[in-house]
């Protein structure tokens, strides 16, 4: 006996998230990873002019050069928006790729591109908190993609879909070396929550999908049976109470953390004064100050990721050195927010 008749039963939801995205986002397709995704749309385009953001992740960049076209970028502000300058150079056909920042819009720029001809390419990766959004986002979008995995409780993911678009889906199989170590990690790590993540074996799982995700280029792979199944296990209902818990978290550090406008020192985004819900609460600050804040978190195991390097421009981007982004989601209470904010103001 190897120990396979007595498997894990997994509940599916009557009302799961995916059916919620599936209507949000027709013609919905599933990937093994938001960059499968990304290679997907942009290999299926026969446009060779690509408008990218000067604010992104490396991987996004990373496939937009396999792909092979002709990249060039666009900017970004401090208020996390697209500055508008360049859109009188978009032709028709081009391709613009439009990240959503933290539950952040960009409304202002998606109006503007619909009278370019554009194909428009919306990352909502960041906005999967901010449910009502995904149907005014995909009605004004070509395409519509993200990461699921970046989010969900699932060890693999990304999405295409399209309204207006057919959508060619994968032709890979999952690839083990990347989806069965992260199923591993996500395991590992919901049995030690309970002891505080003393164990570094989850850590040290989803370093090795992660490596090995780096090294091979996106190839249009499948999302694995185990974590399509996994996704049905996750109730419309159990998100929105993860959704409000996340937004009230966000609304206690924007009201600790309010003396921050007055700060010289302090830039801040939307997120301050006009909350979207995001697991991110973000904000600038003078990067010296940046990374002290950083430090003082992280010896309380408040872990602050720094999004994004971007060494592939000339000059880079400086949003960077300056992002302070605090993980704001459902696993913290309003006492750990105040907590937080309390760490950060020491600091100024």
């Amino acid at each position: 006996m190897i120990g396979g008749e007595n498997y894990i039963k997994l509940k599916q939801a009557t009302d799961s998230l995916l059916s919620t995205l599936s209507l949000a986002c027709p013609g919905l397709t599933l990937y093994l990873s938001g960059r499968d995704s990304i290679s997907s749309v942009l290999s299926g385009l026969s446009s060779n002019r690509l408008w990218l953001p000067d604010f992104l992740p490396p991987a996004v960049h990373n496939v937009a050069l396999q792909t092979g076209k002709q990249i060039n970028f666009y900017p970004i502000n401090h208020q996390l928006l697209a500055e508008e300058n360049w859109i009188d150079q978009v032709k028709k056909d081009d391709i613009v790729f439009v990240i959503h920042y933290f539950g952040i819009q960009q409304t202002a720029l998606l109006t503007r591109l619909k009278t370019t001809g554009a194909v428009v390419i919306s990352d909502i990766s960041m906005m999967l908190y901010n449910v009502n959004s995904w149907p005014l986002i995909s009605e004004q979008s070509t395409f519509v993609l993200g990461s699921l995995r970046s989010t969900f409780p699932v060890a693999d993911g990304g999405f295409l879909s399209s309204r207006t678009r057919d959508v060619v889906g994968p032709d890979k199989i999952a690839s083990e070396e990347f989806w069965v170590p992260r199923a591993a990690a996500l395991l590992s790590r919901g049995g030690s929550a309970n002891r505080g993540f003393m164990s570094n074996e989850n850590s040290a799982l989803f370093q090795k999908a992660e490596k090995w995700l780096d090294e091979h280029p996106a190839d249009q792979r499948k999302i694995s049976d185990c974590s399509r199944a996994l996704l049905l296990t996750v109730s419309d209902a159990e998100w929105n109470d993860q959704r409000v818990q996340t937004h009230h978290n966000q609304a206690i550090l924007a009201t600790h953390l309010s003396q921050l406008l007055n700060c010289p020192q302090v830039r801040p985004t939307r997120t301050l004064p006009d909350i979207a819900v995001s697991q991110y609460f973000t904000f600038f600050v003078k990067n010296v100050i940046r990374d002290r804040i950083k430090k003082t978190l992280e010896q309380n195991k408040i872990y602050c990721p720094i999004l994004w390097e971007t060494p592939f421009l000339n000059p880079p981007q400086p949003l960077p050195a300056e992002i302070l982004s605090i993980p704001c989601d459902a696993r913290y209470s309003a006492n750990d927010m105040k907590h937080i904010a309390k760490q950060i103001l020491a600091q100024l």
